[in-house]
């Protein structure tokens, strides 16, 4: 129980705004969001470990210390605190792991911008990492997009030159 009022304790004092990865951390409302302002969801468990992981950014936090608190008294393994990680570095688009670092065998670090209270809250302007931003999945849809079209380019072509002998 200990853990859990620590836990509040480090939370509440979690204030303002915060520039994490390409997406934009609301601490007082609780709220991940991308660079258009748009909501990103995250799972309770995600968002308590990336709340966690602000409270302490630039700092390692233990895995252990991650389960403990966020799963405080429920038995869980190593893949429950797995999928949060790989929850917040879908939702940040931290595909390379530069935002949130994995420690060898010792936890997760953080990098995490404080952003100034003066800045307008409903829309963030893009962060240097957002330039070129795609929502995850986004990317993957274009190139199958691209790769349809330039297959259907390819057969349109072939049955012209098929229709059309040279002679």
């Amino acid at each position: 129980m200990r853990s859990g009022a620590k836990l509040a304790v480090e939370l509440d004092s979690l204030q303002g705004r915060y520039r994490v990865g390409a997406a934009t951390f609301d601490a007082d409302r609780g709220l991940l969001v991308d660079p258009l302002g748009t909501e990103i969801p995250l799972r309770a468990q995600s968002l308590k470990v990336l709340q966690i992981l602000l409270a302490h950014s630039g700092g390692v936090v233990a895995r252990e210390e991650l389960m403990d608190r966020v799963w405080a008294n429920v038995v869980v393994t190593d893949d429950s605190l797995g999928h949060c990680i790989s929850d917040i570095r879908k939702a940040i688009a931290d595909g390379d792991h530069t935002v949130l670092i994995t420690a060898a065998r010792r936890g997760y670090r953080l990098v995490a911008q404080p952003l100034p209270s003066g800045q307008d809250t409903e829309a963030p302007g893009p962060a240097p990492a957002a330039i070129g931003w795609m929502p995850p999945g986004l990317r993957s849809r274009r190139l199958v997009w691209g790769l349809s079209f330039c297959v259907v380019a390819l057969g349109a072509a072939l049955v012209w030159l098929l229709s059309h002998p040279q002679g």
